[in-house]
């Protein structure tokens, strides 16, 4: 399996689960802070792509919507060194 394959197959695994996640680490519905912690890291295994999921949730786009959130870390590209 190529690295391209298994980006795919990450993204379509986001976009089943993800909004889901998104909404629920936004909306702090969990019972307490390791519940939370336990989101955040099934959300980071499920697109390992995107590196910096908690700023993009809380601090860089706090007004985005989930949908939104979901369409930035889809089409995030690292910088080719």
């Amino acid at each position: 399996m190529t690295v391209r394959d298994h980006r795919a197959e990450a993204a379509a695994a986001l976009r089943e689960r993800g909004p889901a996640l998104i909404a629920r680490l936004r909306s702090a519905d969990h019972a307490d802070e390791a519940e939370g912690d336990a989101l955040l890291e099934e959300l980071i295994a499920l697109y390992p792509y995107y590196p910096h999921w908690a700023d993009l949730l809380f601090w860089h786009t706090p007004d985005a919507t989930d949908e939104e959130v979901l369409r930035t870390a889809l089409t995030h590209r690292p910088i080719a060194l």
